[in-house]
C-alpha cells in the first residue's frame, strides 16, 4: 500500500493518485516562496509520472495521440511547467540551476493487458538503442538530460561526451562553494567546467555500469582516439525474436540466463550507438583498450569498502512496526488536500 509522507509523518494512507500530482506541484512552490527570502536553497522533484503503473489527472486523461504513456508525458509537461513559472514569478529564474533527467531507459516489459489498450507499451521507447531498464546496454542507461542555468550556462549548446548523475552532487557543491569530503571516493565530477564552454574533455575516463552488485560494462572515454567504447563483460540472454529477457520482469545479473564475454565486446558509441557491431577483439589497438580497461577495474575495485547490508529478509520479516502506518492499527488517513 503507497503511502505519502510529509517529513516524518505518514499523512494519507492510500495515496490519492487523482490528486497527487496537484499536491506535489503545491508543495514544491510553497516551498520555494518560502525558501526564497532566505538565500540558496535545494528542491529534488522526483515525479511518478511515466512509472508504471500509470495513471492522469482526469483534465490529462486521453489529452495526448499516444496513449497513458502520451498522457503521462502531458502532465508531467505541465508539472515542470508550474515549477519554471513560480521561480520566475519570484524574479529566481535567471540565477537558478535546474537538472532534469532519468533514472534509466524504457522498460520494455511495459505492456498494457487491459483492454481496449491490450498490447500499447506503457514503457517508453527507446529508439535506436538496444536494451531498456534493468539493463546495461545503452537503451538502459543513456537518458536526455536537460540543465538550465541563464545566468552562467549559454543556451542551446549540447554535450556529447559521457557525464553521470553521479556529477550532481559535486556540481551543486561546487555551486554553493562547499568542498566535498576528503574521507571517501567520490565518483562524480563538477560539470560546470563542462557546461559553462570552459572545458572540452570529458569529465570521466571510465563509468563502470553495474547491475545489482555485479559489474557489468565499463564506458572509456579515449581522447586520444577521439572515441567512446563501451566494453560489455556479461550481457543477458535475449531469445532470438524478442526485445527483453521472457522470464522475469527485470533480466538476471549473473550466472544462468547471461554471457560473460572473454573478451569482453567492444563497441565504439560514437559511430555505432546501437551497439550492433562489436570491434574485433584480435586487434591490437581493441587488445590495448581492454588491457587500460581491465587495470581500471581493478584500481576501481580496490577502491570500494564493503558494507552491511541494511535491508535483509531477516531485518524486515515480522517487523511490522518498521511498515508505514497512520491510525494504527487501522492505516488508513486522508490530510486536507489544501495543506
Amino acid at each position: 500500500m503507497c503511502v505519502l509522507v510529509k517529513n516524518h509523518d505518514v499523512i494519507e494512507q492510500p495515496v490519492v493518485l487523482d490528486t497527487i500530482s496537484t499536491r506535489m506541484v503545491n508543495q514544491a512552490n510553497s516551498f520555494i516562496e518560502r525558501s526564497a527570502t532566505q538565500g540558496p536553497f535545494l528542491l529534488y522533484f522526483p515525479f511518478l509520472q511515466r512509472h508504471t503503473a500509470l495513471f492522469n489527472m482526469k483534465n490529462f486523461t486521453g489529452s495526448s495521440k499516444h496513449g497513458k504513456y502520451g498522457d503521462n508525458v502531458e502532465e508531467m509537461d505541465w508539472m515542470v511547467g508550474k515549477v519554471l513559472s513560480k521561480l520566475s514569478e519570484l524574479g529566481l529564474a535567471e540565477n537558478t540551476f535546474i537538472y532534469f533527467t532519468s533514472d534509466h531507459g524504457g522498460a520494455l516489459k511495459e505492456v498494457s493487458v487491459l483492454p481496449p489498450r491490450v498490447g500499447e507499451r506503457e514503457g517508453g521507447w527507446n529508439g535506436i538503442y538496444k536494451g531498456g531498464k534493468g539493463q546495461n546496454w545503452e537503451g538502459g542507461i543513456r537518458v536526455p538530460t536537460v540543465v538550465r542555468y541563464p545566468s552562467m550556462i549559454p543556451r542551446g549548446i549540447g554535450i556529447s561526451v559521457p557525464t553521470s548523475t553521479m556529477d550532481v552532487f559535486p556540481t551543486i557543491a561546487s555551486l554553493a562553494g562547499v568542498d566535498l569530503p576528503s574521507d571517501r571516493v567520490i565518483d562524480g565530477r563538477d560539470l560546470m567546467p563542462l557546461l559553462r564552454g570552459t572545458m572540452k574533455a570529458p569529465p570521466h575516463d571510465y563509468l563502470f555500469h553495474y547491475c545489482g552488485q555485479w559489474l557489468n560494462a565499463v564506458t572509456f572515454t579515449s581522447q586520444r582516439d577521439n572515441a567512446i567504447y563501451k566494453l560489455q563483460y556479461v550481457t543477458p540472454n535475449i531469445p532470438a525474436g524478442e526485445i527483453d529477457c521472457n522470464r522475469t520482469m527485470y533480466c538476471p545479473c549473473t550466472g544462468d540466463g547471461t554471457t560473460r564475454h572473454d573478451p569482453p565486446l567492444v563497441f565504439d558509441l560514437r559511430i555505432d550507438p546501437a551497439e550492433q557491431y562489436p570491434l574485433p577483439a584480435t586487434n591490437d589497438q581493441i587488445g590495448n583498450i581492454i588491457s587500460r580497461v581491465d587495470e581500471a577495474i581493478s584500481q576501481h575495485r580496490r577502491s570500494i569498502v564493503p558494507v552491511a547490508h541494511q535491508i535483509t529478509k531477516e531485518t524486515l520479516a515480522g517487523s511490522f512496526w518498521r511498515q508505514p502506518c497512520c491510525n494504527f492499527p487501522f492505516c488508513w488517513c486522508q490530510e486536507d488536500e489544501s495543506t
